[in-house]
């Protein structure tokens, strides 16, 4: 007698598809996200935030197959870090100017 094989039906989780990757002060902090502000988001609410950026930044980040890097000198890194830490509004325009630049 054959076994009857049925489907469990339900919700399937979404696959996390941008990623980011921050290389500062000999550290490399992951983040993955549906919406690349999430990855950003998952960066800044790390426990491994640094207080302090001592080194340049590499940013590596992307979609699926597609991915760009960017490499932050100090000053500019050091701005960018201080406001993504206290101001929301910050993490979107990364994370739109980083998506924008996937696009193209």
């Amino acid at each position: 007698m054959a076994k009857k094989v049925t489907k469990k039906l339900g919700v399937k989780a979404e696959e996390k598809q941008f990623n980011l990757e921050v290389h500062l002060n000999d550290m490399v902090l992951k983040s993955k996200g549906k919406t690349l502000l999430e990855a950003v988001e998952g960066f800044i609410n790390s426990s491994e935030f640094p207080f302090a950026v001592k080194t340049k930044v590499f940013l590596k980040y992307g979609k699926g197959d597609i991915s760009r890097h960017k490499l932050l000198n100090l000053s500019s890194a050091r701005t960018i870090f201080k406001r993504l830490r206290f101001d929301d509004d910050q993490a979107r325009f990364l994370a739109d100017k980083l998506e924008h630049e996937l696009t193209y």
